[in-house]
């Protein structure tokens, strides 16, 4: 399981209308390295839905912003066919900046993988607010038997001059922005 924030999927505008085009290149990365699945966040692809990508062998399930809005954010998961099978449910697509993916483990139990994309620090406050409190609905409804997995670009960095909220190292990497603070309160607040 690894991340990657892929930019653009967009590819030439003859693939605009084509999304299994988008994705050529990607795929043809992740099967170089054989990941079995990949969370990608900044995908720029409109609405929702999964598509299988040939060249690759990974069926991609993303959900973007709707087709009229601007070409930006949006989460995905890529995921061989073997993996595939053992899905209980399809990936599910929370918003344009989260999705989530179930799998079963051998003692009943289950790992949420989820894929996030925060808002940069150019975002508005409200912006970043509704992403948080649309995260923490989300991390909520997983009960607590269940593992939970979050990959994606939290647009943050934090470090050891915040370690008194109880969810960080030791390690200095610089004096956080509201994007940091942000992080902190949701971790803490989740106990993480």
């Amino acid at each position: 399981m690894t991340c990657c924030n892929v930019r653009t999927l967009l590819g030439l505008p003859s693939a605009i209308t084509r999304p299994e085009h988008r994705s050529v290149l990607v795929s043809k990365e992740l099967k170089r390295y054989d990941m079995d699945i990949v969370a990608l966040s900044e995908t720029r692809l409109a609405d929702e839905g999964p598509f299988y990508e040939l060249a690759g062998a990974y069926t991609i399930f993303w959900n973007g912003r709707a087709a009229g809005c601007k070409r930006e954010s949006g989460v995905a998961f890529s995921i061989k066919p073997s993996i595939l099978s053992s899905l209980e449910e399809l990936p599910c697509g929370m918003s344009y900046r989260i999705i989530a993916m179930t799998l079963p483990l051998i003692n009943g139990c289950h790992t949420t993988y989820l894929s996030v994309y925060a808002p940069n620090i150019d975002a508005t406050e409200d912006g970043k607010i509704d992403f948080y409190l649309a995260l923490c609905s989300v991390v909520r409804r997983i009960t607590s038997a269940d593992k939970i997995l979050m990959l994606g670009d939290f647009n943050a960095r934090v470090g050891r001059y915040f370690e008194t909220w109880g969810v960080l190292g030791k390690h200095v990497v610089r004096k956080c922005d509201s994007n940091d603070i942000m992080l902190l309160q949701f971790c803490s607040e989740m106990g993480f």
